[in-house]
């Protein structure tokens, strides 16, 4: 490896794991969860009828985690349907304080002929479990949605900007909820799918909101 230079990164490979917060800043915990433990009731499951719904690692066939053993997995089955996992208690962002939201994921989702038919999406609410939900994707600073949905199809989702294709790997993300400043705000992470495949589903891991004064 080293011989080959293959443990050198690209200059021109993206940056996967950004930090929480910036360089040099300190970092004040607002939530966080490693999700190692699976019975605390922080989190929420919704889903359309019928359908699997997200669940820890251990409950299905994956694991696949970046810290520890357990992680979320949302699924795609194959099945046109839409499930979320939710914070079960909203996150008080106090004002004059810079929220951030940081999070680890990795995701594989059916694309196919130039169109990517499944996908997933972050959202928030501030009224509480029953929404509205608002889309979090144009409040990402770091490896934000990387497509859209088809138009077409039977994706509850369809046509939105979305988490989509293959991710070849664990990412983090990033998001600013400085608009949200003041507001209590419950996080979820939303998978949309069609009936036609399935894939690998998406992965979470390592869930953040902190002030990064």
């Amino acid at each position: 490896v080293d011989a080959v230079g293959m443990n050198i990164v690209p200059p021109a490979a993206p940056a996967t794991d950004v930090p929480v917060c910036a360089a040099g800043q300190p970092v004040a915990d607002l939530f966080t969860d490693d999700l190692e433990v699976t019975d605390d009731g922080r989190w929420t499951y919704q889903q359309s009828p019928g359908a699997y719904r997200w669940g820890y690692q251990s409950e299905s066939l994956f694991s696949y985690a970046t810290s520890g053993d357990q992680g979320f997995y949302g699924p795609t089955t194959g099945t046109t349907a839409d499930r979320s996992v939710v914070m079960s208690a909203a996150v008080a962002l106090p004002l004059g304080s810079h929220p951030v939201l940081h999070f680890r994921h990795a995701y594989g989702f059916e694309s196919g002929s130039g169109s990517n038919w499944d996908g997933g999406v972050i959202e928030y609410s501030t009224t509480g479990l029953g929404g509205p939900w608002l889309d979090l994707g144009p409040m990402i600073e770091e490896n934000g949605y990387d497509g859209s949905l088809a138009p077409g199809g039977s994706n509850p989702i369809k046509g939105r900007p979305a988490f989509v294709d293959e991710s070849q790997g664990y990412l983090s993300s990033r998001v600013d909820l400085s608009l949200l400043v003041g507001e209590d705000v419950r996080i979820r992470f939303r998978v949309g799918e069609d009936s036609v495949v399935g894939d690998y589903g998406w992965f979470i891991d390592d869930v953040r909101v902190a002030d990064c004064p």
